[in-house]
């Protein structure tokens, strides 16, 4: 969210009701099939209260994609970082 070159409220003069809009359409950017607001997250907890079995495989299988998710943003990051150091120590 930090990256995202949001304007606040205050300097674009825009309601907090667009922010919200900017940053539910941030959140949805990618194409993971797992919970993205803590709203989504409460209704799928609710939805496997009673079978612990099937809260499991959510579980694993969210935090699968999760991982895969960030690996790819890692690697990209950290290649970036390292020519960064290699082009500041010349």
């Amino acid at each position: 969210m930090l990256t995202t070159s949001l304007n606040s409220s205050i300097e674009s003069g825009r309601s907090s009701d667009n922010i919200t809009r900017k940053l539910n359409k941030i959140v949805r950017q990618d194409d993971a099939d797992r919970p993205k607001t803590t709203g989504e997250w409460n209704k799928e907890a609710r939805e496997t209260e009673d079978d612990p079995v099937e809260r499991a495989k959510r579980i694993a299988k969210e935090s699968g994609e999760a991982l895969k998710q960030w690996g790819s943003v890692y690697s990209d990051t950290a290649n970036k970082s390292a020519n960064d150091l290699q082009n500041n120590n010349k």
